[in-house]
């Protein structure tokens, strides 16, 4: 017969993932929270400068100097770097917010 492992001894490792699991779940959640914003306000005019810039490229075809096509996507190439700027410094923000959180809950064995 194989080794029996007592059964107060199985239930305390499952409570102890199921907090586990639960303080990922809500630093997950936080994570999200600190960071929607950001994704929002950067998504937005990393779209529209792409594409602007994209449809400036297309609309542009037919001029005959390349500067003129380049100052006609130029405000969309630095609207397109902004919001990913805005997108990347507003996530890393937040996991630098939520993550020293976490690693504190961790050390203290909430």
């Amino acid at each position: 017969m194989g080794h029996k492992i007592p059964k107060q001894r199985i239930k305390s490792e499952v409570r102890h993932k199921v907090v586990r699991y639960n303080r990922a779940l809500r630093a997950s959640l936080r994570f999200l929270a600190y960071s929607i914003i950001p994704i929002i306000v950067g998504i937005v005019p990393l779209f529209f400068g792409v594409l602007g810039g994209f449809m400036g490229y297309i609309g542009g075809m037919g001029m005959e100097s390349i500067w003129e096509i380049f100052m006609e996507i130029l405000p969309n190439i630095v609207m397109a770097i902004v919001g990913a700027v805005i997108l990347i410094i507003g996530i890393a923000s937040a996991l630098f917010k939520v993550l020293p959180e976490v690693i504190i809950d961790e050390e203290k064995g909430e």
